[in-house]
């Protein structure tokens, strides 16, 4: 079953055409601390890496640790042709492709081509560690769990400074499985500025009905304890939180046999109620990969 309230569900078409409103640069403002990680590519307009580096592990500079954050990036193949012909500098809209919980950056990366993606696409991949169940929100309580500002302040700083970006909020996208899905709804409802599209599936868009699982209370308390963290922080009370949430391009896609289907239908029925615009999609399947590898490419 498909469901479109006034929308595309081409991910692509909305990174491909500005509207009048979106033209201006959005990239979020830099990192203050100077002396965390750096990256292995620091220079934005010719890049000293190979085609066989198509795929590679970059360190995203934060001040929530004294390390830096592990990402996978995938470069399109004409990112290499175009570096190398100064008549031809070409520069890519960027999707940032979260996991989901228990997972790192590089689980996307061992069940899809991402290389290839990007390349079909012609577009930047960006795939963050966003801890193995950081829900992607600032945690109240672990100054180490702020992938709120990881994600939409730090990441895509680091990214638009050392890749041949396109920085305008219609040219950056985000998409997320599972609590990843929670995040891209969540970053973008939060940072409308910096994220144009966002791209749920499987998501846990309703923290509430879980409270004892993925470790959410080590982040934010129990429930019992803070009943109103765990309604702010998830997505689906979220919305009405969001003042330009009618400027984003929202899609939902989730299996009918998916324990977060439910939590899915809510928030679409909310969406609906709000008179958002977005689309949403149920299919047939579950939670899981023999899932998510069908349906990312029914989402671009």
């Amino acid at each position: 079953r498909v469901w479109s309230f006034y929308q595309s569900t081409n991910l692509i078409h909305h990174l491909s055409f500005n509207s009048a409103n979106d033209d201006k640069t959005t990239t979020p403002p830099p990192c203050t601390n100077e002396n965390v990680g750096v990256s292995s590519n620091n220079n934005n307009n010719n890049h000293p890496i190979s085609k066989a580096q198509q795929l590679q592990t970059i360190y995203i500079p934060t001040n929530m640790k004294s390390e830096p954050i592990p990402a996978t990036i995938a470069l399109p193949s004409s990112y290499y042709e175009s570096s190398n012909n100064n008549n031809n500098t070409n520069y890519y809209p960027t999707l940032y492709l979260l996991h989901g919980a228990t997972d790192d950056h590089s689980t996307w990366s061992k069940h899809i081509n991402l290389p290839s993606l990007a390349t079909k696409y012609n577009l930047i991949i960006i795939c963050p560690d966003g801890g193995k169940t950081s829900w992607y929100f600032d945690s109240p309580l672990d100054t180490t769990y702020q992938y709120e500002t990881l994600v939409s302040q730090e990441l895509v700083t680091h990214i638009d400074t050392t890749y041949r970006t396109l920085p305008q909020v219609s040219k950056r996208a985000i998409m997320g499985n599972s609590m990843g899905g929670h995040g891209a709804f969540f970053l973008a409802l939060r940072h409308p500025s910096v994220f144009g599209t966002a791209v749920s599936i499987s998501g846990g868009v309703d923290l509430r009905p879980f409270s004892t699982q993925w470790s959410i209370s080590k982040r934010i308390g129990t429930i019992q304890q803070h009943p109103q963290r765990w309604e702010d922080l998830s997505v689906v009370t979220q919305v009405y939180n969001s003042p330009k949430i009618k400027n984003l391009h929202l899609a939902m896609d989730c299996g009918t046999n998916d324990f977060f289907i439910q939590v899915n239908r809510n928030l679409h029925d909310v969406l609906l109620e709000m008179k958002v615009p977005h689309d949403y999609t149920e299919r047939m399947g579950g939670h899981g990969w023999d899932y998510w590898e069908r349906v990312i490419y029914l989402n671009m």
